[in-house]
């Protein structure tokens, strides 16, 4: 039976790793709030005006629109669909190249209201946190977050960069931003069959588009859409809003819906284990912290949260898998040896945990000092 201190001293893990991760998220969030009003769904229809493709594209100023070279290589007409729901008909593709994957609308008519996006005019380091905005499967303003993988020579396509940021089909034209908001890539079309090739042309392509003969599509008048409806990140925002009021009960619903419309969020996932916690539902959360580590097999926050929640449900020796797994993707987590310690005391493997205290001396002596008081 996991004693009162002990009950304590779990929850201190848990409030920890979700204020690790909920504080990066937060800053996506503010990435993804200066983004996203300049993001649009970019639609193409046929000659015959059936509905053909779909895409991303994003603002570069008012009247202009940056998307892929083959979401509208084919189109007879295309649309762009902006944030607040209004539409936008397609004029003309005023440059492009068709090796870079890249496109340049111009729009029948200026968008007055809007905040173009800043071309970076540098490729980003390998290790740098990337943020992909677009609209995958038709789900506007879904959001995906990684890091640059490297930069790439590849024949025939030239230098791509490519991102650990999942890419579904429909994120074709979607602006890559680095954590300044700033456009460092364009997604790419998925190439190779599946999302392990997540390729985006670097931003000084776009920088350096020249003119082609304008291609113009066929005019409709523009439509008014219906109000938008609210998006994956913002249910996410105000889930985050209320869990950091301690309202969990409030706050689950909107983890649970973001992670309804993008089973792939690992942080919904997250963040719904984290609700279930603070509920006393350790089961249902040590199923969402698996989900999330399921989905992002690096993710240390997840690895200790789970592990924190298998040692609430007394199943301790599945809580060390899951510490030790965390331990194995960053040697230096000291929230991981913590709580790998706490569980093999409760094992009542002393030990084992006095090995932790010794890392954690090194690592963190706060959480050290707590866990000595626990041997002793």
């Amino acid at each position: 039976m996991i004693s009162r201190v002990q009950l304590t001293l779990y929850m201190l893990v848990l409030a920890a790793a979700a204020g690790a991760s909920a504080l990066a998220e937060e800053s996506i969030i503010q990435v993804v709030k200066q983004v996203s009003p300049a993001v649009v769904t970019v639609i193409t229809y046929d000659s015959n005006g059936e509905k053909q493709s779909q895409g991303s594209g994003f603002y570069v100023d008012a009247s202009h629109i940056i998307t892929g070279w083959h979401v509208i290589e084919d189109a007879g007409r295309a649309e762009v669909k902006c944030a607040n729901g209004k539409v936008y008909q397609v004029k003309a593709v005023v440059a492009g190249s068709e090796s870079a994957d890249l496109a340049k609308l111009e729009l029948a008519e200026p968008n007055l209201t809007v905040t173009p996006l800043t071309i970076s005019a540098q490729i980003p380091e390998p290790g740098e946190r990337v943020v992909v905005v677009g609209s995958p499967l038709g789900l506007e303003a879904t959001i995906t977050d990684g890091i640059v993988s490297g930069v790439r020579d590849i024949p025939e396509l030239g230098q791509v960069i490519q991102i650990s940021a999942p890419i579904s089909k429909g994120s074709s034209g979607s602006p890559v931003v680095n954590m300044k908001g700033e456009v460092v890539g364009v997604v790419q079309a998925i190439r190779g069959g599946g999302q392990n090739l997540n390729f985006a042309t670097p931003s000084p392509q776009i920088l350096a588009l020249k003119p082609t003969e304008n291609r113009n599509f066929a005019a409709k008048p523009s439509e008014m859409g219906r109000g938008p409806a609210i998006t994956t990140d913002e249910s996410f925002a105000i889930g985050l809003t209320l869990f950091q009021a301690e309202d969990y009960e409030k706050a689950l619903p909107y983890f649970l819906e973001v992670v309804r419309r993008d089973p792939g969020q690992y942080l919904g996932w997250f963040m719904v284990g984290h609700c279930y916690i603070n509920l006393g539902k350790y089961n249902e959360a040590a199923t969402a912290f698996l989900e999330s580590v399921k989905l992002k097999p690096d993710f240390v926050d997840g690895y200790c949260s789970l592990g924190a929640a298998l040692g609430l449900m007394g199943q301790h020796r599945a809580a060390v898998d899951a510490f030790n797994a965390a331990i194995k993707i960053d040697p230096n987590s000291a929230l991981a040896h913590y709580g790998l310690g706490l569980t093999y005391l409760s094992l009542g493997e002393r030990e084992q945990a006095v090995k932790q205290y010794g890392i954690l001396l090194r690592l963190d002596p706060e959480l050290a000092e707590r866990l000595y008081r626990l041997i002793e």
